[in-house]
């Protein structure tokens, strides 16, 4: 048999409107296509042989500021100590003295200290002598108290005279006062003599440890000095021997003696 070639059909007209018009809607579907991938963001299908690229690191969020420091608490305010209790007055602290006014006068304010209190009187030579060694010794040891109590019959306006002619020295601490019959009882319940100068040791609790009678020269009452420092808290300390005294003057002086 013989083959029949296939002869080309001839393309008519209305043939090729229609073909043009399938490559123009196939244009702009690829046009919109196009369009909405850019849209969305993407730049198209990504080749083959491309790297997607790397996501971009998330910053890691701010660390939370640390908390500010707490101040301490105020300390609370010590509580100021307990005073101390004043210390307790003694016999020989009580009001049996007199100023020279007349007025009742005690020793409350030497309580807790130690007292060496001179019985004396203006007349007396030897009680002056005396009186030179408290005032030296009142001067050295403000620790102590010394007192000078005058017996002098003629009363505290010859007293004042007396002191007013001799003045204390500089720097003496002795109290003046003057006797009272009270005082010199509370004396004589431990030395009963009448004579003077006389002198009497008192601890800090107000209690007679030693009465001496006659000049004490400043060595002996150096040593009985270190002893009442230690009778605040102790026993009274045994009494130095007392050195040998002038022959004392009588207490109280005869109306002839008074000019002495």
């Amino acid at each position: 048999m013989t083959s029949r070639t296939a002869q080309s059909r001839p393309v008519h007209g209305h043939e090729r409107s229609s073909l043009s018009s399938r490559s123009a809607v196939f244009a702009t579907c690829a046009l919109i296509l196009a369009s909405t991938l850019v849209s969305l963001g993407g730049a198209g299908p990504v080749a083959a042989d491309e790297t997607p690229a790397a996501p971009k690191p998330v910053p890691a969020p701010a660390p939370a500021p640390a908390p500010a420091p707490r101040s301490p608490a105020p300390a609370k305010p010590e509580a100021p100590p307990a005073p101390k209790p004043a210390p307790a007055t003694g016999p020989m602290h009580e009001a049996i003295y007199k100023d020279f006014d007349g007025k009742a006068v005690d020793l409350a304010d030497a309580a807790g200290k130690p007292i060496i209190m001179e019985l004396w009187a203006t007349w007396c030579g030897p009680c002056r002598k005396q009186r030179e060694t408290m005032h030296g010794l009142s001067a050295k040891h403000p620790e102590i108290v010394f007192v000078a109590a005058s017996v002098d019959q003629a009363g505290a306006g010859a007293v004042r005279i007396y002191l007013a002619e001799h003045r204390s020295p500089k720097g003496s601490k002795v109290r003046e006062l003057m006797a009272t019959p009270e005082l010199q009882a509370r004396i004589a319940r431990v030395n009963a003599s009448a004579s003077i100068p006389k002198v009497i040791y008192i601890n800090p609790r107000g209690q007679i440890v030693d009465v001496s009678v006659g000049i004490q020269n400043a060595v002996f009452m150096e040593a009985m000095i270190k002893n009442l420092t230690k009778a605040g808290t102790s026993p009274p300390a045994a009494t130095p021997a007392p050195p040998p005294a002038a022959p004392p003057a009588t207490a109280p002086a005869p109306p002839h003696a008074s000019g002495q």
